[in-house]
């Protein structure tokens, strides 16, 4: 085989063989066919031969222009057989290695992007993003490019076919469904652990509802799992805003009245299907031709009056407008049946999407109020996990960081005084990133002397701070993870960490991992 091109090569001709052709008895018409043979065979093939021939049979006679003619198309067929093979095996041969080529190109493009995906859906898996998909895409399209740029369409085409891709292409549909179920949250996270004292946003009273329903139900039916106070408010905040507003008293009475749109089917909310006022819906919503959604968990008046309405606060009332009630009643609605030995569990994630639709069949709902129920969690979380040792000013920092608990993940927000709002990453709203959420907690937890540079790399490698082993960090001390420094969290106590995690996530309490640590650095 040749080194360059892989080919095999044609057939050689011997240096050292005599010719046969052109062999003529009698002296001179045998030297002068041979010598007129070779010419006509390597100036014109077979057909100069011929014409050789005749003119032979007229000079020399027929018998020696027969044997001459003989002689010389044997050899000249030799000769161009030769010729028609070399061309013929080298033809071959550049046909086989092309196919060679392509398919050792197919395997090591699809060894390479099933390794590159492998690894970009494992961090996809384990951050929890969409980004792991947009790595899996990025890395096809790269791919695709490169392939057609070096191979031509066609060529393209052929590898498209080739088993190897459809292993590329069943990864990045894995890593995109890992990637969208990790971004739909997962439920498990939506709640357990206890309630805290408060949460932002929302009235001590609507929480205090919120979590007596939820023991309620666990009461009555411990089959039921995964039905949380979070899971309650997510729904609130979804529905009214925590009756933002009104004013709610002690006992969860809502003023003024919370009375939703007119449903006539005239796209309100978008409804686009008339609901008639049925008997007695008109006391719940003033309206005698229409139905209106009533109450802080906006409830259908025909829905509460036929089974759904609950007294959650004892007085021997069922009222929409009451949160206690209606707290109780969206927590069996999300159950979907009073049966005390129901088994529910609603930390399954398609039990969770089920009930959630019986409430508002919308697979945008469902997903905001998933993404709420999980910010909400983070309440609970902190709420149950003290603060363990460190410092004041170490204390001071986890403080600051956990006030914005269930702040959502954005690229570049924040800054010393709180979250801030932009675009980035595919996020439009108010939040912080990484370096976003610590350069506030340590400027707040500094009373305004430490002022960090917004990149985890940049306060890394910033003359602020003192640099502390591993081994002896404490609460409150910031962690810089990876060895390009791309991310970082503040270290909570008892292998946890406070962080805001990436797009598609919020500011909360994680377990701390086996990330690489670059480094950690005390600030306050």
């Amino acid at each position: 085989m040749t080194a360059r091109t892989g080919q095999q090569p044609g057939p050689q001709a011997d240096p050292a063989a005599e010719p046969a052709y052109g062999r003529a008895p009698g002296g001179p018409g045998r030297d002068l066919a041979a010598t007129a043979g070779r010419r006509a065979v390597k100036q014109a093939g077979r057909g100069a031969a011929r014409q050789l021939g005749r003119q032979t049979t007229r000079q020399l006679g027929r018998q020696t222009a027969r044997h001459v003619g003989q002689q010389v198309g044997k050899q000249a067929g030799k000769q161009l057989g030769r010729k028609a093979a070399a061309h013929a095996g080298r033809k071959a041969a550049t046909k086989a290695a092309t196919k060679a080529a392509t398919q050792a190109a197919t395997r090591a493009a699809g060894r390479a992007a099933v390794r590159a995906g492998a690894k970009a859906g494992a961090r996809a898996a384990v951050s929890g993003t969409a980004a792991g998909a947009s790595a899996g895409t990025s890395l096809l399209v790269e791919a695709g490019a490169k392939a057609v740029a070096k191979l031509g369409w066609k060529k393209t085409l052929l590898i498209l076919a080739a088993p190897q891709l459809a292993a590329v292409v069943f990864l990045s549909l894995v890593v995109m469904t890992v990637a969208a179920s990790v971004g739909a949250l997962s439920s498990s996270s939506l709640g357990g652990g206890g309630v805290p004292a408060s949460v932002p946003g929302i009235p001590a009273t609507a929480l205090d509802a919120y979590a007596k329903a939820a023991a309620a139900v666990a009461a009555r039916a411990p089959g039921v799992r995964g039905l949380t106070w979070a899971l309650l408010a997510a729904i609130g905040d979804a529905e009214s805003s925590q009756a933002a507003g009104h004013t709610i008293t002690a006992s969860g009475d809502v003023t003024p009245p919370i009375i939703g749109c007119r449903l006539d089917g005239h796209g309100c909310g978008g409804n686009t299907t008339p609901v008639p006022a049925e008997p007695g819906t008109a006391a719940l919503d003033g309206d005698h031709r229409f139905q209106h959604a009533v109450g802080p968990m906006q409830f259908l008046p025909s829905t509460w009056l036929h089974g759904a309405g609950k007294d959650g606060n004892g007085d021997g009332i069922t009222n929409p407008q009451n949160f206690y009630d209606a707290a109780l009643a969206t927590a069996w609605d999300l159950v979907g049946t009073t049966n005390p030995t129901a088994s529910v569990d609603l930390a399954d994630p398609q039990q969770l999407a089920a009930a959630i639709r019986r409430y508002n069949n919308s697979a945008t709902y469902v997903a905001q109020v998933i993404r709420k129920a999980e910010q909400y969690a983070q309440y609970s979380l902190a709420a149950t996990t003290a603060i363990p040792g460190g410092g004041s000013g170490g204390q001071a920092v986890i403080a600051a960081a956990l006030r914005w608990l269930g702040t959502p993940y954005l690229w570049g927000g924040g800054n010393y005084f709180g979250p801030t709002r932009g675009c980035g990453h595919g996020f439009c709203g108010t939040g912080f990133d990484c370096s976003g959420l610590a350069l506030y907690a340590v400027y707040q937890a500094s009373g305004g002397r430490v002022k960090l540079p917004h990149n985890a790399l940049d306060q890394w490698q910033s003359s602020s701070g003192t640099r502390v082993p591993v081994s002896q960090m404490q609460p409150g001390d910031e962690i810089y993870f990876y060895t390009d420094v791309h991310h970082m969290a503040i270290y909570y106590g008892n292998g946890r960490i406070v962080q805001a995690p990436q797009t598609n996530d919020v500011v909360k309490i994680s377990p701390l991992g086996g990330r690489y640590i670059a480094g950690v650095k005390r600030y306050v």
